[in-house]
């Protein structure tokens, strides 16, 4: 499973996912919703904190994606 998490989700919360076999990748915030379109491609799950703009958009082809998750 691959998660990407975006706007500083504290270590300790993605120490989680890594231990239990999880692909974590991090990112900055990402405002651009063609941007995040991309970046979601072969993602299971997305987490965020209020930077990251998800909208409709971004998620429309996001054919692997189960969650998203909030922070916060």
């Amino acid at each position: 499973m691959k998660v990407l998490a975006c706007d500083g989700i504290h270590e300790d919360g993605l120490a989680l996912f890594r231990e239990a076999g999880w692909d974590v990748e991090v990112s900055d915030p990402i405002k651009d919703p063609a941007h995040l379109a991309r970046a979601l491609e072969g993602v299971d799950a997305l987490l965020v904190r209020s930077s990251t703009l998800v909208t409709a958009e971004a998620i429309a082809n996001a054919k692997q994606l189960k969650v998203i998750g909030r922070a916060g």
